[in-house]
């Protein structure tokens, strides 16, 4: 018994001291895709900043408790699929129809389906305003809906051309 307790004492030294003799590998560096490193805010800002929306601008995103539901009135999106969103809108929308909505999806393949549901809240806001307020109809007539990789992108109102070209800018595109 004595016997095979130092033997198992002895291979486990040896086993001890031979995990210590191989080349150390370094860590595989993993580097963030570039549009999962980008700040919601600060996208929401220059975009805000180039768009020049003259409305009160309300701001709602990923970060607040009702995320979910508030995401639901602009996109029927899969809530599980977003990795976060921000909506900038006018906080009275009886007097401009100025909505700007990003949504960063987890996977870059749902982004176009992300899109394809802003299209019908622009029928559905278009329906409302050309009963309600005819004057502002128009302006989703110009809604500007696209997809840059894992973004969802709908712009109304403002300068949305401007707005779309602050959004490339800014995630370096």
């Amino acid at each position: 018994m004595k016997r095979m307790v130092s033997i198992f004492a002895a291979a486990l030294a040896a086993m001890t001291l031979l995990t210590g003799c191989g080349a150390k590998q370094p860590a595989p560096e993993t580097t963030p895709a570039p549009q999962a490193s980008v700040s919601m805010y600060d996208l929401s800002e220059a975009m805000r900043s180039a768009w020049g929306s003259e409305s009160e601008l309300a701001y709602v995103s990923s970060s607040d408790d009702n995320a979910a539901e508030e995401l639901a009135y602009v996109t029927e999106t899969d809530y599980e699929k977003v990795d976060s969103f921000f909506m900038l809108y006018a906080a009275d929308g009886s007097k401009s129809a100025d909505e700007t909505v990003v949504i960063r999806m987890k996977d870059e393949a749902d982004a176009q389906t992300a899109a394809d549901t802003f299209s019908a809240h622009v029928k559905s806001r278009k329906a409302l305003y050309d009963v309600y307020a005819p004057e502002l109809a128009a302006e989703m007539d110009g809604a500007v809906i696209f997809t840059e990789g894992s973004f969802a992108v709908l712009i109304v109102g403002g300068n949305a051309e401007a707005a779309r070209e602050a959004f490339s800018d800014f995630i370096g595109k």
